[in-house]
């Protein structure tokens, strides 16, 4: 049986479980994985990433059964990111601002009292 969140879907597991019937599930975080004999470790929160895994299992299991498949309307490729300029620092966010180096280097030295001699 596969689940997408065990958490939800306790009972089935339970029920499953019971009847000997190995369990693959995705598990987030807030998922005990004892409760499945196989775990997906991922999110199970945002749909793409679920449509992503559950796509991959299906095609997995038709290619061992040997069954041929049509085109999931519901296939999800991964999105692609978009190359992102290289961030510009603004050394000038406070022009009052000196570094304590600086205003230690600045400032008047104290000179140490002399050792007394008896």
């Amino acid at each position: 049986m596969f689940v997408v969140d065990p958490k939800t879907d306790e009972i089935a597991v339970k029920e499953a479980r019971k009847l000997r019937i190995p369990v693959i599930a995705i598990c987030d975080t807030n998922v005990d994985p004892d409760m499945v004999d196989f775990v997906i470790p991922a999110n199970d929160d945002i749909a793409e990433a679920v449509n992503l895994i559950v796509n991959n299992v299906i095609e997995a299991y038709a290619d061992a059964a040997g069954i041929k498949m049509q085109p999931s309307n519901l296939k999800t490729v991964a999105p692609k990111r978009e190359e992102r300029a290289p961030r510009s620092y603004n050394n000038n966010y406070n022009s009052n601002y000196t570094p304590r180096e600086a205003a230690n280097n600045d400032a008047p030295k104290a000179e140490k009292p002399a050792a007394k001699s008896e």
